[in-house]
């Protein structure tokens, strides 16, 4: 059967972004409707107020996709190897924790947004109105507290089988997977040095024997 395994890794951002406070503060329901017909959004021009005469933004602030998917499909593969591939990945995962770059962002995140909230008297992000949340987004992206971050993970099916997942961590910016992942990490003929894989037994039932 074929082993397929799939490496997932997906940008996301904690915190508001330039993107908000870009927002218009009203917007009619006709003029959203129109917008969203033919595929279009409008906001406020900020990149003309910092310099851009053209309003356009600058090439290093236009983002890829968010999601990259390295797929390696290993055929014919014996339940064996499959084993010794996927327990050998899997228990990598486990071994990763979230980078510490990225916990500390998330401790000043955390720090910013509890700090912010309490200059407009309140505790929750959502007993803001809609213009405090305004305000609120700008002045914690002059903190710079905002900031992305990478979700890895690992996913493994064999043949006709489930899908199992990996553990998921995070690091800080942008970290997709190395295309030769899999080829610069994985030595299987070490591993099946290293390891012996063998098959549980079961009774007429279906059940394990002990």
């Amino acid at each position: 059967m074929n082993l397929t395994i799939k490496f997932i890794s997906t940008v996301n951002t904690i915190g508001s972004q330039e993107s908000t406070v870009q927002r218009l503060t009203k917007l009619s329901a006709a003029a959203g409707k129109f917008n969203l017909t033919i595929g279009t959004s409008i906001k406020n021009a900020l990149a003309k107020a910092k310099g851009n005469p053209n309003g356009q933004p600058k090439k290093s602030e236009i983002n890829p996709s968010n999601t990259k998917v390295i797929t390696k499909t290993i055929e014919d593969c014996s339940p064996e190897d499959a084993t010794l591939i996927a327990d050998f990945l899997f228990n990598y995962m486990d071994d990763k924790d979230n980078s510490q770059k990225y916990t500390e962002a998330k401790a000043n995140f955390d720090t910013c947004k509890r700090n912010t909230l309490a200059e407009f008297g309140v505790d929750d992000y959502e007993k803001l109105t809609a213009e405090e949340r305004r305000s609120y987004a700008a002045k914690m992206i002059a903190r710079r507290a905002p900031f992305k971050y990478t979700e890895k993970s690992i996913h493994i099916k064999y043949g006709d089988n489930q899908t199992i997942y990996s553990r998921t961590h995070r690091m800080l910016g942008t970290s997709h997977w190395k295309s030769d992942f899999y080829e610069t990490s994985v030595d299987l003929a070490k591993l099946r040095e290293k390891f012996t894989v063998s098959f549980r037994q079961t009774n007429g039932s279906g059940n394990q024997s002990q």
